[in-house]
């Protein structure tokens, strides 16, 4: 594994699920396992997305699906965010990623209710922010967009906690993958 440049915040090469020692997660699965931001080249784009040990890969939200890639980049800093919703992107946030397009991506992360804090992306102009999960892409109107000045952190990364209920239903997840992201609504803890 070996550090990627970047202007403000760091990135270090790994692959089939390894992260490096001492990078701090930004996510949870509902049980309290750990998820960490990372990156991942997809058809000449890079796209941000979530790892853990298990995943055996990063886990990334493409097409509509969740897909698996062997190499990626995980971020080994600790994180700022702003809460956001409904396609927002705070004027303080950086992309760390792209589209094959050039179209700019952003790191988010989201709560699913009864699921978990979990990571993905959005893009400027789309109505929510994608989250993979369950071997599908699915969109979230109430999320939180890494930052990089200006704000304070709306909460400590440990200090996340996750809604016993909140009244959602989720998708039936045993149904096939739709071509079109399902929508679920998410909560974001107040700051």
């Amino acid at each position: 594994m070996h550090a990627v440049d970047s202007s403000t915040y760091r990135w270090v090469a790994a692959r089939h699920g390894a992260v490096p020692a001492g990078a701090p997660a930004h996510g949870r699965e509902a049980n309290g396992t750990p998820l960490w931001v990372c990156r991942a080249t997809v058809d000449g784009g890079l796209y941000p997305g979530k790892v853990r040990p298990a995943f055996g890969a990063a886990n990334i939200g493409y097409r509509g699906a969740e897909i698996k890639v062997a190499n990626y980049e995980v971020l080994i800093d600790a994180g700022r965010w702003a809460a956001a919703s409904g396609g927002e992107i705070p004027d303080d946030a950086e992309p760390f990623g792209h589209a094959a397009t050039g179209e700019r991506l952003y790191v988010v992360r989201a709560v699913l209710p009864g699921r978990g804090r979990h990571l993905g992306h959005i893009r400027p102009g789309s109505p929510a922010a994608l989250i993979p999960y369950a071997g599908r892409n699915l969109e979230v109107t109430s999320y939180q967009v890494l930052i990089v000045s200006g704000r304070k952190p709306q909460v400590a990364v440990d200090a996340v906690r996750l809604p016993q209920t909140s009244g959602v239903t989720l998708p039936d997840f045993a149904a096939p993958p739709a071509a079109r992201p399902a929508t679920v609504p998410s909560s974001t803890p107040d700051a």
